[in-house]
């Protein structure tokens, strides 16, 4: 089974609210995501549009990682570069770009974002795909090369909604075989103001869904089944540095757990401990072969803990 994560590549520089800053973080949403699959799995793909300058980058961590080089497609001169602002205590941010203002950052997002065309090489073997955003307006193409060759989606919703969102979830639901939105997300979309609602309007829709928590966790739904799991710090809390891109990497490893046949406590248990693995350095996990086995033995306590059944957790 190959699983894949498809989007544009992003170096951000973070500046915290202390002041501090961190620059030229490797990172963007497809490839977290992808960190988030490639930690349990060598058999994952990653395709993301770049600038002539990604090597100087990501190249430490391909060869670290062996990622495949030709899921990386140049596009522009540079790779998508941005800073990355916290503003509040509970990890809301402001992004610009470093070469320009909103309008050339989005002409210069238009150049890097790749669709279905980048995609046909590689469709026939595919199993499930991870789209974040607005997929099916932003990589035309996608919905018809899943017809053609019956992969399935994971959608990760647009991070930026309220309910004036309503008519582009309904148009990307039906099209996608899981989902995933987090709480900040859900309340805006539709209307709500507790997670017992939220989770009743998700098990409406039939179809499984990820639902994440920032730190108090998150929900694995399928069906009329939701399976929570708490937030998982490898080393404990106060060994955390960074929270970016940990709702990705949870998505990627909940398509592929789910893809995989996991309950759904397991596979939310597997993504909560990807979550953990990328939230002790500031950008990617940077060796996930060298830390693969300790995730697997991680994740069958914290299951097992979690009540989960000995032959589900022997699988891994």
């Amino acid at each position: 089974m190959k699983c894949a994560s498809l989007g544009s590549s992003i170096v951000d520089n973070i500046r915290l609210r202390d002041g501090s800053r961190r620059e030229n973080i490797s990172g963007g949403m497809a490839v977290y995501a992808y960190s988030g699959i490639r930690l349990y799995t060598d058999d994952a793909l990653l395709l993301t549009g770049v600038g002539e300058d990604y090597d100087s980058y990501y190249g430490g961590w391909i060869e670290r990682n062996r990622v495949p080089r030709e899921g990386f497609i140049v596009r522009h001169r540079h790779t998508m570069n941005i800073l990355l602002e916290y503003d509040d205590d509970r990890g809301g941010y402001v992004t610009r770009s470093i070469y320009g203002d909103d309008r050339h950052r989005a002409a210069h997002q238009a150049a890097l974002d790749i669709g279905g065309a980048e995609l046909r090489p590689f469709a026939p073997e595919i199993d499930w795909l991870y789209l974040g955003w607005n997929w099916l307006e932003d990589r035309p193409g996608i919905d018809r090369l899943r017809e053609e060759f019956g992969f399935k989606i994971m959608w990760e919703t647009n991070s930026r909604i309220d309910e004036s969102y309503l008519p582009v979830f309904r148009r990307h639901l039906p099209l996608c075989d899981m989902w995933s939105i987090n709480r900040t997300e859900a309340f805006a979309l539709f209307g709500l103001s507790r997670d017992e609602e939220v989770i009743e309007r998700i098990m409406s829709f039939q179809k499984p869904c990820y639902y994440r928590l920032g730190v108090d966790g998150a929900c694995m739904i399928d069906g009329s089944e939701a399976a929570f799991v708490p937030m998982i710090s490898i080393h404990g809390r106060d060994r955390d540095i960074d929270p970016t891109g940990c709702g990705n990497t949870s998505t990627g490893a909940a398509m592929w757990a789910h893809a995989a046949g996991f309950d759904p406590l397991m596979t939310g248990v597997l993504a909560a401990v990807a979550a953990g693995y990328n939230a002790l350095q500031f950008g990617l996990i940077p060796d996930m072969n060298a830390v693969r086995g300790e995730a697997l033995e991680r994740a069958k306590r914290e299951y097992l803990s979690l009540g989960g059944r000995p032959e589900v957790a022997e699988k891994l």
